[in-house]
């Protein structure tokens, strides 16, 4: 009898014991639902608003309700395989499970295209990694951890680092969405100090302590790779940083933005115009040259970085870095269509005269007069303005006033025209060079003179073609002509 009794006990401890194993093996599935939808829940590692967070969630995030009982304002839960505690004010349990999601969609985006960036289990990079994703790989963002992203990608859930992920309108974890700026971040933003004349610093890392790859003006946009607290890691013409978002525009459409640009007009300008100047993939003098450009190349400066400009080239768009002892700054306009008297409204100098049918017309101070008609001429010419001269520009040309001293190549085609005194080897390069008359006029004249003594060794009148062997120590005056290299 004690036998059935015992046999009788047991199988009833069996049976509670089974049941409340089911019943603590037993899930609900709940719903984030934040009071506004781009806030996130924390989950905690303890129920309690001072334990550390898990990470932060979005609406429309689904979890594993473990425990909601037991906790008094908090269940116990699992976020696709974090276990933590969320407040139950902000979770559906159980029933009205049909929340609007708020999770926002990312995008993988590497600095280096051919990488592929990790899907890792926890958000270490020592944790495994369930997977590598190529860039343009979407993924959509559950919450963030820190600076990760926890993230599914394609119903596979894992932990992405937040700097190699592009997603619009939040950031890696701090809470801000945008910076100060209010808008939502875009594929990228726009340099806008409030002071036009500063430059905002590119720092190697989110701090203004750390060193600075260079500072840029407003206007400059640059590429929005994430954000970590008051900073945006942005990528600017090849060069990764970090710049304060306070200080960045970020446009609300693909229109772009409407920041006044700040950015200077520069020219090469070498000491010596036979010289041309390397266009540097970063600056230092030992790094790969991108290209080599004579005298008075146009280039946007984007920023300054010791000794060094970070330059667009205007004719070709190629961007990098050029030493800045070689350039000069001048964001001189055009001059179009007017007359002007030189030095009244243009400076003594040389002039880049430009249009599909260029025609100016000078006025030399003793009365003579010469027109330059742009159908008999190259695309593009120069001409040498001296005091007292008068120059009516016509409709369809401009002309830009040109510091550094002028050098002719092949690959830029420019002659100089009228009037001018060129010093060979310093104005004008030596070498083999071809006179003629200069448009509209049936002859021209010209006089070589040794530069130290001012002794004249020919001169003659230029009716056709002359062929000159110009060497450095001499001086040619030229009249109603223009002079170009040969060949």
């Amino acid at each position: 009898m004690k036998r059935k009794n015992a046999a009788a006990l047991l199988c009833a401890l069996l049976l509670c014991c089974l049941a409340l194993t089911a019943q603590a093996g037993a899930t609900e599935v709940g719903v984030v639902v934040n009071d506004v939808p781009t806030n996130r829940l924390h989950l905690r590692t303890l129920p309690s608003t001072d334990a550390d967070s898990l990470g932060k969630y979005y609406t429309g995030v689904e979890v594993e309700v473990l425990d909601a009982s037991n906790f008094g304002d908090w269940a116990k839960v699992r976020v696709r395989g974090v276990e933590g505690f969320m407040l139950k004010t902000f979770l559906h349990i159980g029933t009205d499970l049909n929340v609007a999601p708020a999770m926002p969609e990312g995008i993988v985006n590497n600095p280096n295209p051919a990488d592929r960036l990790n899907l890792r289990q926890w958000p270490t990079e020592r944790s495994e990694s369930l997977g590598k994703y190529y860039n343009g790989t979407k993924v959509t963002v559950l919450g963030i951890r820190d600076n990760w992203y926890h993230v599914d990608v394609g119903g596979q859930s894992g932990f992405m680092r937040a700097e190699y992920l592009y997603v619009e309108g939040i950031d890696d974890g701090s809470g801000s969405t945008g910076g100060s700026t209010g808008g939502s971040v875009t594929g990228y933003a726009t340099v806008n100090n409030p002071d036009p004349a500063d430059r905002l610093h590119l720092r190697t890392q989110p701090s203004t302590d750390a060193p600075s790859l260079g500072k840029y003006y407003n206007g400059v946009a640059v590429r929005v790779l994430g954000q970590r607290g008051d900073w945006t890691h942005v990528e600017a013409e090849g060069v990764e940083g970090w710049m304060l978002s306070r200080y960045l525009s970020f446009p609300t459409s693909a229109v772009g933005s409407d920041v006044p640009s700040a950015i200077p007009i520069a020219y090469v300008n070498n000491p010596r115009p036979t010289d041309r100047l390397n266009l540097r993939q970063a600056a230092d003098e030992d790094a790969d040259s991108l290209g080599k450009y004579y005298n008075n190349t146009r280039l946007e400066v984007l920023g300054v970085c010791d000794g060094w400009y970070h330059v667009r080239v205007l004719e070709d768009g190629r961007t990098g870095y050029m030493a800045a002892a070689y350039v000069t700054l001048a964001d001189l306009p055009y001059m179009a269509y007017g007359a002007y008297a030189v030095p009244g409204d243009l400076p003594v100098g040389y002039y880049l005269v430009t249009g599909q049918s260029a025609s100016v017309a000078l006025t030399y101070a003793d009365g003579h007069t010469l027109s330059l008609n742009g159908a008999t001429v190259a695309d593009s010419y120069v001409i040498y303005l001296t005091t007292g001269m008068h120059v009516r520009v016509n409709d369809g040309t401009a002309l830009e006033h040109i510091l550094a001293r002028p050098y002719v190549s092949d690959k830029t085609a420019m002659a100089f025209a009228g009037m001018a005194l060129l010093r060979i080897g310093t104005d004008y390069p030596t070498g083999a060079a071809i006179v003629r008359p200069a448009p509209g006029c049936v002859a021209g004249a010209y006089t070589l003179y040794d530069a130290a003594s001012g002794q004249e060794l020919e001169s003659g009148k230029v009716e056709g073609e002359i062929a000159f062997d110009l060497r450095e120590g001499t001086n040619l005056r030229l009249y109603d002509c223009v002079i170009s290299t040969n060949g």
